[in-house]
């Protein structure tokens, strides 16, 4: 795999999704009004409670949201890599941060205000079909990890974490790679990192992916995401 520069502010948006969907008046906006913040792993980028006041995506990183309850017992809901966008229903909604997300390594995200999202949304329609295709995608990762969590094999979890933040980074369907360790893998899905390696090697040699240091590329995107669907009764032994 070769290593790939990490973007620009500008770049990062001019060629997302949703960026290249706008006008160039209104790409000019955005540009004119995002910002770039730098977090420092284990920094909060978001944080339950508090006013959300932009829409966030990660230039180049790993952030995780999670909730905590009073107890202290902290549950996952999703995670995002590089490409990924989040706290549009928030902002649509002008409701504080309802979760925490919090950087699971060094991260650079770009910052766009909520008046500029805002306006976006009551002015472009190439926009909001972009949008309505982010919010959907991220509706299935909450379905499919419902019935993954009561069906799926080991190797079917982690299959399933990997499709899903290829989801998040609106990656593509052919080759891609994801930026995540094994560590923080077996975390998302929920399971020990002896396990979760035993499951990638698998992968791996079914020819899905291709296991790199901090990183995993994504040869077959299709085959992984079928691959979601094996069954407990298939599950790798302890």
């Amino acid at each position: 795999m070769v290593d790939t520069p990490s973007p620009t502010l500008e770049n990062f948006i001019a060629h997302c999704a949703w960026g290249q969907a706008l006008s160039t008046r209104e790409l000019g906006v955005v540009l004119r009004d995002a910002t770039e913040l730098r977090f420092a792993r284990k920094e909060h980028i978001a944080k339950a409670g508090t006013v959300a006041e932009a829409w966030i995506g990660i230039i180049d990183g790993f952030g995780v949201h999670s909730v905590t309850d009073s107890e202290g017992t902290t549950s996952f809901l999703a995670a995002g890599s590089s490409g990924a966008w989040f706290g549009e229903g928030t902002l649509m909604k002008s409701e504080r941060w309802g979760y925490d997300a919090v950087a699971l390594r060094d991260t650079r995200v770009a910052s766009v205000p909520k008046q500029i999202f805002d306006w976006l949304r009551a002015t472009s329609l190439p926009f909001n079909h972009a949008l309505q295709e982010i919010m959907n995608r991220r509706l299935a990762v909450f379905i499919g990890n419902a019935a993954v969590a009561r069906h799926a094999s080991l190797e079917g979890r982690v299959a399933h974490v990997l499709v899903n933040l290829l989801a998040s980074a609106q990656a593509a369907p052919s080759a891609a790679v994801v930026k995540v360790s094994q560590c923080e893998l077996a975390m998302l899905a929920g399971i020990s990192r002896q396990h979760a390696n035993k499951a990638l090697k698998n992968l791996q040699d079914r020819g899905l992916l291709a296991l790199g240091k901090g990183e995993i590329e994504v040869t077959d995107p299709g085959s992984l995401s079928r691959a979601t669907q094996m069954r407990r009764a298939q599950a790798l032994p302890a």
